[in-house]
């Protein structure tokens, strides 16, 4: 991950520690004054926390404010302190400690909490919350694993095709035939060598 995204990400969740507790009352003062900059305009959240929302997704900068506003409603304060960051390769995982108090019972909450971050052009494209900071770790690395496999193929068909054997495609239609545009000849996939017209 590049280090503007964990330095950007970073101090956007420092605030939320040092700017709390939050209460529903302040955040309805600021309106839509949120700040939200460090969200992409597609960004995209998925909520795994609270029972009464657990798989919704919010789209958006209103999505996800309609998120905060509904996450904070049923407490009289809310308090969510960074404590780590970790990187991940293609994601963030940001490890926190979750303090509130429920406004109907009064009961207080201490727990963790965890969030995957994914960015695109330095901004946050997708995020996901969680209460176990196990299933983030294991969530994160599903992607990258991914990208890596998907990197593996290609600098093997850049390897190949730097030493000249540009015959390989059995990565793209495996055990298929296809007529190949620079010979008209007809191929099984990964024999023969092309030929230039």
């Amino acid at each position: 991950m590049a280090a503007d995204d964990i330095a950007s990400l970073k101090a956007y969740l420092e605030k939320w520690g040092t700017d709390g507790p939050w209460t529903p009352e302040e955040l309805r003062a600021q309106g839509p004054d949120v700040d939200l900059s460090i969200h992409h305009p597609d960004v995209i959240y998925e909520d795994a926390n609270l029972p009464d929302h657990a798989g919704e997704t919010y789209r958006g900068h209103q999505g996800v404010a309609r998120a905060l506003h509904r996450w904070l409603e049923p407490f009289v304060w809310m308090l969510v302190e960074l404590q780590e960051i970790i990187d991940m390769g293609d994601t963030l995982v940001s490890v926190h400690r979750w303090r509130a108090k429920a406004r109907q019972t009064g009961i207080e909450f201490d727990a963790p909490l965890a969030y995957v971050w994914t960015f695109r052009e330095g901004q946050v494209i997708h995020f996901r919350s969680y209460l176990d900071l196990q299933q983030a770790i294991e969530a994160a690395p599903q992607r990258r694993h991914a990208t890596s496999a998907n990197l593996e193929l290609v600098r093997s068909i850049y390897a190949d095709w730097e030493r000249g054997e540009f015959g390989r495609v059995e990565w793209a239609a495996p055990r298929k035939s296809s007529s190949l545009p620079w010979t008209g000849q007809n191929h099984r996939a990964g024999r023969g060598s092309p030929r230039w017209r």
